[in-house]
């Protein structure tokens, strides 16, 4: 969006004044664009340095950013007076702008955070907006403004040479300028780095330059020729349509400059064009379409030019700035196909464009009628993965030596690093005869939105999503290849802080890279994180997680995971090793722990840490991925703990037998148990706060997905007793803002944890209870406000949570900064590793 200048005007002492002037520097045409630009900018700063409110900061560049998504920014405002100061304008440049503004009041000296929002269109290109502000009794102005670069992850340029003698990168192909450019080649490459195909280029098969399809694979970019040289000037295409096969950007367009594609509308569209995508036959899509400075406009009619699709008007009504915005719905055609590029054509009554008639003015109206191009492309779907209960998976029998194996009591003394008095004796644990296998092991994310049941804009924003935070990660990767390389922390109960959290995290990011489609085979970026984690797993030639700190537990499962997702046969000697140390560490009959003790089967910190339901389940995450079986020792040994973590009365701990029995899950049940959620609530982490003979643990929401998740990794069916409790928990604590009982704290892991358990219960959408006899005594954590026996896709909620909390530069953070979650490197990586699990497609067995 282009903004003209403020006309000239002297130091106002009225803020009404500074709005005049705005509002008349929306028809000054006098001046060349670019001097417009500068004298406005030059204005609108003398403005804001009168003001006494400060704005800190008042402007957000976003980098690039999808079409139809909404970028936000808050700026905090300062008022340096020694009174109040209440707004009394509120003035946004686009109805794609908004801000809460009018009325609100600064306190003398005080702050007043302002959040901020900008809806990008459907059309790529520079969109800015900007707010003007003023304030009673002051001089001057506040501005503030956002912009940003819509660009799909995929676009076209052309390379040409300025007036200055240096290259230029245009987004559009201009043969008005020079009249050689009616033919000649365009490139087009993705921006953030993964390879993808071009399937047409403004209807036809490309014709590349040094580049065989039927003989090359998928690269990066592309050179294309184009050629206009032979058209009639009716048939010179306004915007070159490109198809590539990214899901993510199936139909891109580069506008063409040339004599015979000028654009005069009769109606002020505030933009040209709308990218409809891909429709199947008889599928219908509706948009919205702004007209500017439309006082007086009035739509009656919107039908199609091309016999393929059907248009209808739906409504219309004002927007801001004296806008209208106009609803409409297009239909292709049953029998359509093909490539589709037209005009709609608007038809009504309304003044010149050219000449529009201010707001609270009478308007001289007469019929008129304008075109609105469209592009999209008709084809069948692919035919969709048919989905199957995973309860039609079918049971094995567990062999009776694993049984004997998980059953067996120690025969040797408890571990001398183990306080044996701590240890809570329970009755005998209860070992499945039968489990089923859980769905496949996936490690890439879908390259198509029919692939993942989920809202098509959803899937493209999500993607793009992973890209911007990919790039971020990119960019915070340190000298030696890994991520927060000089941060050490303490884990939980710990007395020393550990160095091994740069392994931790750069392990993490090895997967999250490779899930996207960038494994360190081809990635320089994840190549250097591979070699960072190798080396610093190494002592003396032999695999040490984190020799004598706390967290070997936390790292061994986290290289496996990012091993396993590398999918690469020449590393499978490590994940046998990685393997191995995690089963070694888990607490069972070889360090004298018998199946009947609260440790058993569990993994903890450190080598004298008592196990914990968090260490446990990414223990159970890595051996999942790396391909373990169900019905492996280790698995069900590590069942036996998980099961003994639930708040359900088959849990025969004291804690669980005093509790609710909601079928959620508390931290750990070793050492008679613990919740973070009880200290939350003031029962003490240990419950030591309540009486005795009441004493009860309270269930949270990332533990609650843990154990969840745990159950039915390690073979469980949906519809054991103990899975439809933990399940019923989550659909009674439905939300994707909070870790419910925990509030902020723990946020980005639970989401992660959220997302890898959905995924592996197979469930498409979560029936939502949100009843408050499923609670029992214990408050629930959160609401979602009218989805009480509502069906929520969970991926589309998951995508909505996290793609409202990404900041601009693609990162993610968490305000509360409990658990390492205020560094936006940890931070980011759980997001994108839930974001991956939203986008990873449909098997078959689902």
């Amino acid at each position: 969006m282009k903004f003209t200048a403020l006309p000239a005007c002297p130091r106002f002492v009225s803020c009404a004044a500074t709005v005049m002037a705005i509002a008349c520097a929306h028809f000054a045409h006098a001046a060349p664009q670019q001097q417009q630009l500068a004298d406005r900018a030059r204005q609108v700063a003398e403005q804001m340095a009168l003001c006494p409110i400060k704005a800190m900061p008042a402007s957000l560049d976003a980098g690039f950013v999808a079409p139809q998504t909404d970028v936000k920014f808050e700026a905090t405002l300062l008022n340096t007076l020694d009174r109040p100061v209440k707004c009394v304008r509120s003035a946004p440049s686009c109805t794609c702008t908004t801000v809460d503004m009018l009325g609100k009041e600064i306190p003398a000296g005080g702050t007043l955070k302002v959040p901020l929002s900008m809806r990008t269109s459907g059309a790529t290109g520079e969109k800015s907006a900007q707010v003007v502000l003023m304030f009673d009794g002051v001089p001057g102005l506040v501005e503030l403004s956002i912009k940003a670069e819509v660009t799909y992850p995929v676009r076209g340029i052309q390379l040409s040479v300025g007036a200055d003698g240096k290259q230029r990168r245009d987004p559009f192909i201009n043969a008005f300028d020079n009249k050689a450019n009616v033919t000649g080649e365009i490139t087009v490459e993705s921006i953030d780095g993964k390879s993808f195909r071009i399937m047409s280029v403004g209807g036809a098969a490309p014709v590349f330059v040094d580049y065989n399809p039927a003989e090359q694979g998928p690269r990066e970019s592309y050179r294309v020729r184009y050629d206009f040289s032979s058209l009639p000037c009716e048939r010179v295409p306004k915007y070159l349509v490109i198809e590539t096969d990214r899901a993510d950007a199936r139909l891109i367009d580069m506008r063409v400059r040339h004599e015979c594609t000028k654009i005069s509308a009769n109606f002020g569209f505030a933009q040209y064009r709308e990218n409809v995508g891909v429709m199947a036959p008889g599928a219908t899509k509706v948009f919205e379409v702004e007209i500017k400075h439309a006082n007086g406009v009035r739509i009656d009619s919107v039908t199609s030019t091309d016999p393929r699709v059907d248009a209808k008007l739906l409504d219309q009504k004002s927007g801001a700035e004296d806008g209208l915005l106009v609803r409409v719905s297009v239909t292709a055609r049953a029998d359509a196909t093909g490539m589709v590029l037209t005009p709609l054509r608007f038809v009504g009554v309304g003044p010149d464009p050219k000449r529009p008639v201010p707001a609270g003015q009478p308007a001289a109206t007469m019929p008129r009628e304008s075109d609105f191009l469209i592009y999209l492309k008709i084809e069948a779907p692919v035919p969709q993965l048919q989905a199957k209960p995973v309860t039609d998976a079918t049971p094995k029998e567990v062999p009776a030596a694993v049984r004997t194996a998980v059953l067996a009591p120690a025969s040797i003394p408890t571990d001398a690093r183990v306080n044996a008095e701590k240890i809570t004796t329970l009755g005998a644990p209860n070992v499945p005869s039968r489990v089923i296998q859980p769905l496949p092991v996936i490690l890439r994310i879908a390259d198509r939105a029919e692939d993942v049941p989920m809202d098509a804009a959803r899937f493209a924003a999500a993607k793009m999503a992973v890209s911007k935070g990919l790039a971020f990660m990119r960019a915070t990767q340190g000298p030696n290849g890994g991520w927060m390389e000089s941060t050490a922390a303490k884990a939980t109960d710990q007395s020393k802080p550990s160095a091994a959290v740069p392994n931790a995290v750069t392990a993490l990011a090895l997967k999250a890279f490779a899930q996207a489609g960038f494994p360190a085979k081809t990635d320089i970026n994840a190549r250097k994180a591979l070699a960072f984690v190798t080396a610093g797993t190494q002592v003396a030639g032999a695999f040490q997680p984190d020799l004598g700190g706390g967290l070997a537990n936390y790292v061994a499962s986290m290289v496996l995971m990012g091993l396993a997702a590398q999918q690469d046969p020449a590393l499978a000697m490590e994940m046998e090793t990685v393997r191995t140390w995690l089963v070694k560490n888990q607490w069972d009959q070889s360090q004298g722990i018998s199946p009947n003790a609260d440790w058993f089967g569990g993994a903890g910190y450190g080598s004298h840490g008592r196990p914990d339901l968090s260490n446990t389940q990414l223990m159970l995450d890595a051996l999942h991925d790396a391909g373990v079986s169900t019905d492996d020792p280790a698995v069900q040994r590590a069942l036996v703990f998980v099961q003994r973590t639930q708040n359900v009365k088959s849990n025969d701990a004291s804690w669980a037998q005093h509790g609710n029995a909601d079928g959620g899950f508390a931290y750990t049940a070793a050492n008679g148990g613990e919740s973070f959620a009880s200290e939350v609530a003031g029962e003490g982490r240990y419950g030591e706060k309540m009486p005795p003979e009441t004493r009860a643990l309270r269930s949270y929401g990332s533990m609650t997905y843990a154990g969840f998740k745990s159950l039915l990794y390690a073979g469980l069916a949906p519809n054991d007793p103990r899975v439809t409790a933990a399940f019923d928990w989550i659909r009674s604590h439905w939300t994707f803002t909070e870790n419910p009982g925990l509030g902020s704290q723990g946020l980005y892991y639970y989401l992660h944890a959220a997302a890898r358990a959905l995924n592996a219960s197979g469930a498409i959408s979560v029936t939502v209870i949100n009843d408050a006899a499923q609670a029992g005594t214990q408050e629930k954590a959160s609401e979602t406000p009218g989805n009480n026996g509502s069906a929520r896709n969970w991926r589309n909620d998951m995508t909505d949570a996290l793609l409202a909390s990404q900041r601009a530069d693609g990162s993610w953070v968490n305000s509360a900064d409990r658990w390492q979650e205020g560094q936006p490197e940890l931070v980011t990586l759980y997001a994108l590793l839930a974001l991956e699990e939203v986008l990873k497609p449909v098997t078959q067995s689902q």
